[in-house]
């Protein structure tokens, strides 16, 4: 018996809800229940899901259930990591996250690849595109770096919620 065969006897995925449950009990001494809600949240927000003895990140299990191959990453569109729904989901590249990708909690700039260059007294601005770092110059003032940042951020299709503060 394939692993997909197993998967979908032991496991049904709600692509309206993103939930996946369990079908059987796995063991008699298991604490999982027959429609119990599957794996728990990780530490990075995530839904994981024990199976066949390796844990696995539900929205890589969406795809499977949907009739896809895991793709290499999978995107959330809302950026809320524990939102499985279909909707929500999107087969992604590195490229793809990054830009959809919030500020990270330990960054003190308030525009991300927009900082201060003691060196030159002004302020620097950057971006990665494809993971290359294209440099748009030093600014005067703060308001014309953010500009010239957010320009090409739409240029090349960064998400709106790109840049912004984790929630």
């Amino acid at each position: 018996m394939t692993a997909l065969l197993r998967l979908r006897q032991q496991l049904r995925y709600d692509p309206e809800t993103g939930d996946i449950v369990w079908l059987v009990k796995r063991t008699k001494n298991a604490t999982a229940n027959v429609g119990d809600l599957a794996g728990g949240i990780d530490e990075n927000g995530y839904r994981r899901i024990m199976f066949d003895g390796k844990k696995y990140r539900a929205h890589r299990l969406a795809f499977l259930f949907m009739g896809y191959d895991m793709p290499e990453q999978v995107d959330h569109i809302n950026g809320n990591r524990a939102d499985n729904r279909w909707a929500n989901l999107r087969a992604a590249d590195p490229n793809i996250n990054a830009k959809n990708a919030r500020r990270r909690a330990n960054t003190k700039a308030a525009l991300t690849g927009v900082s201060f260059s003691k060196q030159h007294s002004k302020w620097k601005v950057r971006i990665n595109v494809g993971g290359v770092t294209e440099y748009l110059g030093l600014f005067d003032n703060v308001f014309d770096a953010a500009a010239a940042r957010l320009s090409r951020q739409n240029a090349y299709a960064y998400s709106d919620r790109h840049g912004k503060a984790q929630q």
